[in-house]
């Protein structure tokens, strides 16, 4: 019984994973020169997890 939750689990976090993913079509990411330009475009700053 074990074997087949841990398959059933394996599997439905595969397929969730996949059809989250962000899709290669997707807009393009923004460079900026400096942070000075960055920040006219977010002024609150940006949060980096890491």
């Amino acid at each position: 019984m074990k074997r087949i939750s841990a398959t059933v689990l394996s599997a439905t976090l595969a397929f969730g994973v996949s059809a989250v993913a962000p899709s290669s079509t997707g807009a393009a990411a923004k460079s900026f020169k400096n942070c000075t330009e960055l920040n006219k475009s977010y002024k609150g700053g940006i949060v980096c997890e890491r």
